[in-house]
């Protein structure tokens, strides 16, 4: 089932760490800006990011490097809707 609030924050956690690494995406580069994302938010967010990161963090890492964008990692971990079928990275 989609939930628009995990949906928005995994795209603003992958959009952040898009942003902080660039061309880098090495998985010690992925986990330092997983590291710092949920800091940045207001503190009413901040608890959810860090659950977010901590049960997804090792996933992530993974579709960040495989992915292109925002909606594609969030709709491959299926926080955000996108069908019926779970894609796994291309490595």
């Amino acid at each position: 089932m989609d939930n628009p609030v995990e949906c928005s924050l995994c795209k603003y956690v992958v959009a952040y760490v898009d942003a902080v690494i660039q061309t880098n995406k090495s998985e010690a580069a992925i986990d330092s800006a997983l590291e710092k994302v949920c800091t940045i938010l207001p503190h009413a967010l901040n608890h959810s990011c860090v659950v977010f990161v901590d049960t997804y963090g090792p996933v992530l890492v993974e579709y960040i490097a495989a992915y292109a964008t925002p909606g594609e990692v969030c709709a491959a971990l299926k926080v955000c809707q996108n069908g019926t079928e779970q894609r796994t990275p291309r490595i």
